[in-house]
């Protein structure tokens, strides 16, 4: 699905490497001047080193660049770890969408970041 989604037009990936491999991915499209990232990813023995919050900088900047005015994501209600590090990177609670994850369901934290 990412292949797919990587050749639109509207998508921006960026990928962390460590020792000339992966080691993290964050996903974001862009539709007229709202950005909404994606995904964010980072390989278990690379977590808590700065990598998330490095892509999500990074990918915000680009947004940024790109002509967004503000950036959303959603994130599961339960993921303390990844609200700490939105919230870290600027973003703030702005809602909630019940039942918005499956397997298992939970809830979804809608977040927002302004940008100048």
């Amino acid at each position: 699905m990412m292949a797919e989604d990587i050749k639109k037009p509207y998508t921006h990936y960026l990928m962390a490497e460590a020792h000339g491999e992966a080691a993290g991915f964050v996903g974001a499209s862009l539709i007229a001047d709202t950005a909404d990232i994606t995904n964010v990813a980072v390989l278990p023995a690379f977590r808590r080193r700065g990598m998330g919050r490095a892509l999500v900088s990074a990918m915000t900047e680009r947004l940024s660049l790109a002509g967004a005015s503000e950036v959303l994501l959603e994130v599961r209600r339960g993921s303390d770890a990844a609200r700490e590090l939105y919230r870290g990177a600027g973003f703030l609670e702005i809602s909630v969408r019940r039942a918005y994850y499956r397997d298992p369901v939970e809830d979804a934290v809608i977040m927002r970041r302004e940008l100048k």
